[in-house]
C-alpha cells in the first residue's frame, strides 16, 4: 500500500535526520535535513504534543516516539495524511514503523 510505504519512509528519514549532525537538537536536525521538508515550527509543535522538550536530542527518544514524531510531523505538512490511520494513534501504524525502521537502518 502506497500510504504505508510513504509513512515508513518518513519515519526512517526522521530517525536518520535526528542523528545526521552531531550535537543537534531534534528540531534542528530535522529542519536541516535535505530529505525532509518539515519546518522547525512543525517539529516543535509535534514535540509539545508529545509532552517533550523542544531542546531534546535524538538519542533521548524511543523508537515508538520516533514513529509518533514522524506521524505528527507528516500530518502537520500533509493534511490529507491524517486520515490514513483512521484515528489509530498508538496502534498498528506505530508498530509497523518501529519494526521497519529497526529492520532497515
Amino acid at each position: 500500500h502506497k500510504a504505508i510505504r510513504r509513512q515508513r519512509q518518513m519515519c526512517k528519514e526522521t530517525v536518520r535526520a535526528s542523528f545526521n549532525q552531531r550535537r543537534k537538537t531534534l528540531q534542528n536536525g530535522i529542519n536541516n535535513s535535505a530529505e525532509l521538508s518539515i519546518s522547525k515550527d512543525a517539529v516543535v509543535e509535534a514535540l509539545r504534543k508529545m509532552g517533550l522538550s523542544e531542546s531534546i536530542r535524538g538519542e533521548a527518544l524511543t523508537l515508538a516516539q520516533f514513529a509518533e514524531l514522524s506521524d505528527l510531523c507528516v500530518s502537520s505538512v500533509d493534511h490529507s495524511y491524517s486520515g490514513i490511520r483512521a484515528g489509530d494513534t498508538v496502534g498498528v501504524w506505530r508498530r509497523i514503523n518501529v519494526y521497519y525502521v529497526v529492520k532497515n537502518l
